[in-house]
């Protein structure tokens, strides 16, 4: 998957709102940006890299304008998942919008905020999502996302892409928490996974079949993927300078 992203422009406006603040009263300094994530037909595994409000509702985050045609994002399932099943919406104008499509009764739209990743699934073309919002955390701050023992369908909380092994990823490792040192990271390419296991007692990144060394995922802005571990609870902190 390929992204257009703002973030060094973001970067800049936080730049500008430091300055700016010797002249006003504005004491903000949330990163604001947009991401535009590229959705393709089938099956996907997708995440929100901004912050829109407190929601994340669903109709707020995805914009309807971008899909083919621009004749909106209709007939789509998307689904969020809870650890042990995935919860699913359907959308479609001839039904009003959101519903649960096995009662095709209307269904409150699922909220998406930033590190928790949802599956789309679509017979539309390939279309752009243009995300919106501030970046997470903002300067000075530090986020948690909670990797729960067992199966997590996540995204860095942070616009990222690149290899996870980039310092700004912060991405989990044993030094930073005792019983994190044996997981998988599968990444889905919309006809199968790719299996990426974690152990330090195989020297680090290798592939769960061979054992023999791979390279660390490398992941794009606006995906999401499996993290699985058998282990207790893992905390993935990410943090921003303040300035």
């Amino acid at each position: 998957m390929r992204t257009k992203t703002l973030i060094c422009a973001a970067g800049l406006l936080a730049a500008g709102a430091l300055s700016s603040m010797a002249q006003s009263n504005v004491y903000s300094l949330n990163i604001v940006g947009y991401a535009n994530v590229p959705f393709r037909p089938g099956n996907g595994y997708y995440a929100n890299p901004l912050n829109l409000d407190n929601t994340n509702n669903a109709n707020s985050v995805l914009n309807v304008a971008t899909t083919p045609g621009g004749a909106g994002l209709d007939s789509f399932t998307l689904a969020t998942f809870n650890g042990a099943a995935f919860n699913y919406y359907g959308y479609d104008t001839s039904f009003g919008g959101w519903f649960d499509p096995n009662t095709f009764n209307p269904k409150a739209p699922p909220n998406i905020p930033p590190g928790r990743g949802f599956l789309m699934q679509t017979t539309l073309g390939q279309f752009t999502n243009t995300f919106v919002g501030n970046v997470l955390p903002g300067p000075g701050q530090t986020n948690t996302l909670p990797l729960a023992a067992g199966s997590t369908l996540a995204a860095s909380m942070l616009p990222l892409s690149g290899y996870v092994t980039n310092a700004a990823f912060a991405f989990p490792n044993p030094s930073q928490n005792a019983n994190n040192d044996a997981f998988h990271v599968l990444q889905f390419n919309g006809a199968a996974y790719n299996d990426q296991y974690f152990d330090t007692s195989f020297g680090g990144w290798v592939n769960p079949n061979t054992f023999n060394p791979i390279a660390p995922p490398n992941v794009a802005i606006g995906e999401a993927y499996i993290f699985q571990t058998t282990l207790g609870p893992i905390n993935w902190n990410q943090s921003l300078p303040s300035q």
